[in-house]
């Protein structure tokens, strides 16, 4: 062995080589940590901030969209509610009835002979029997 003699471990340790100088000749000096930590700091709160206005922003403009498809829906229903109230009224008078009662049922008033107007068929049919 060399003149070199261990330390107590049995291990040698190695030491981070020198820094070599800038070629400028400057040499620049890290930041004092409580900088490192004021920026570390500063950045974690802007990032917190952005996720705590993220989520809530998010949550409103889906409300937002929901509210503005269910005051759709309420108009349609309005539209249709005013139909039907006009349909209501037009059949609370008796001539109206009556109408309705002869074009959908069919129906005549006592003492009228119906009468139904039957389409030609396109297919003739004939009742004599076919000549042989």
């Amino acid at each position: 062995m060399s003149g070199r003699t261990r330390a107590s471990g049995g291990s040698t340790a190695r030491r981070p080589a020198p820094r070599r100088p800038r070629p400028s000749g400057e040499r620049v000096e890290p930041a004092p940590r409580w900088v490192r930590y004021t920026i570390f700091g500063v950045v974690g709160a802007v990032v917190l901030a952005v996720v705590a206005y993220f989520f809530p922003v998010r949550t409103y403009l889906e409300q937002r969209r929901r509210v503005a498809v269910a005051e759709q829906r309420l108009r349609l229903l309005d539209e249709q509610t005013r139909e039907v109230r006009a349909e209501r009224r037009a059949i609370e008078d008796p001539d109206e009835v009556i109408r309705i009662a002869r074009d959908r049922f069919g129906m005549v008033k006592p003492g009228e002979q119906p009468w139904a107007v039957v389409p030609e068929s396109s297919a003739t049919t004939s009742t004599t029997a076919p000549a042989r």
